[in-house]
């Protein structure tokens, strides 16, 4: 396992930094590397912009600890800038989508013709969202030349309009596979400065990555969209963690025909668990999530849309696996079942 790319606060190249999505993590991440020196703009839509720019700062609780200052226009180090409109991200800069599934599509388009009526452009563009998905639509609006493959496990959620809590920092992974060269390691760089876990990796590594937090997020959000339950809860039940290792396995297939080799990441140990037999797996996940004792709940991403009735990411994880499934002959019934399930809930 390569060990995260470290650098002093400050020292980001100079290269200003852009997360377009102003939910948990675009703030999140947008706070911590304005707070480490880096250049940092958060694009939002109108309301929620003038929301924080009238506040005047974000406050970063959890792991994180920080309160940094929030003004209109391009961020500055240390000032966490605020803007709206398109036309006014800065040339030539690194832009990270952090928004939802089903948002990433508008986010794109609106940033990528901004840009262009600005005469300006993009040097790489990364996505933060779950899913494989997800690259497909930032090469479709930015060219495959200009996507660095990524995957977070950073874990954040908005506490108030001021307040972002980080309550894991997880792993972050850069593919070496767009940009410019060195972009990746730079990205990486930035984040290490700024608290967060990451490594650059080569482009069939960070591609696996991706896939293998899909086969993960296949297995937890089929498992908690449908209980309800916090995953700390789930995780705790032999039979559910037997159903998160049954859809896991049927998303892993998928990843085999499309050319990944499951492997083992760090805080994504999906290949241990997989290749293991599955009575020692689950008995192993039951009784690590048991030992950890009481814990407050901990609700996966999709399980907090569907109990607050909010759009789910469901048609880009799911329903894109099981597409790809389809496609490949790969039979994915119980993946196909859970599909169906969330997605017929409201709003899915």
């Amino acid at each position: 396992m390569n060990e995260p790319t470290s650098m002093m606060p400050g020292q980001a190249d100079g290269l200003p930094l852009v997360l377009a999505g102003a939910g948990a993590m675009g703030r999140g991440l947008a706070a911590l590397l304005s707070a480490s020196g880096t250049a940092t703009t958060l694009f939002a839509r109108p309301r929620t912009a003038r929301d924080l720019i009238e506040q005047g700062e974000l406050d970063l609780g959890g792991v994180a600890a920080a309160r940094v200052p929030a003004a209109a226009g391009p961020g500055a180090p240390g000032v966490l800038g605020v803007i709206s409109d398109p036309a006014e991200v800065p040339d030539r800069c690194g832009i990270v989508f952090a928004t939802k599934g089903p948002q990433l599509d508008e986010c794109v388009g609106t940033v990528s013709s901004g840009l262009a009526r600005a005469g300006r452009s993009a040097r790489w563009v990364a996505g933060l969202q779950n899913g494989v998905l997800k690259d497909d639509v930032l090469a479709a609006g930015f060219g495959t030349g200009a996507v660095l493959r990524t995957v977070s496990t950073l874990n954040a959620r908005v506490e108030s309009g001021r307040c972002v809590v980080v309550s894991g920092w997880g792993h972050t992974y850069v593919g070496a596979t767009g940009g410019e060269p060195g972009d990746a390691d730079r990205f990486a760089a930035a984040l290490g400065a700024a608290g967060v876990p990451a490594t650059a990796l080569p482009a069939g590594r960070a591609d696996a990555a991706i896939w293998m937090k899909c086969v993960n997020a296949v297995g937890v959000f089929g498992v908690t969209a449908l209980s309800r339950l916090p995953t700390n809860v789930a995780f705790a039940r032999p039979e559910l963690v037997d159903a998160y290792l049954s859809l896991a396995a049927e998303a892993a297939d998928v990843a085999r025909v499309n050319g990944v080799v499951p492997a083992d990441f760090e805080g994504l140990p999906m290949n241990s668990r997989l290749s293991a037999e599955r009575g020692v797996a689950v008995a192993a996940i039951v009784g690590d999530t048991v030992a950890l004792g009481p814990q407050a709940p901990s609700y996966s991403s999709m399980a907090q849309d569907v109990i607050a009735g909010r759009p789910t990411e469901v048609h880009q994880v799911f329903g894109d696996l099981v597409r790809r499934a389809a496609a490949a002959g790969v039979p994915v019934p119980r993946m196909r079942f859970a599909y169906a399930l969330i997605a017929g809930q409201a709003l899915a």
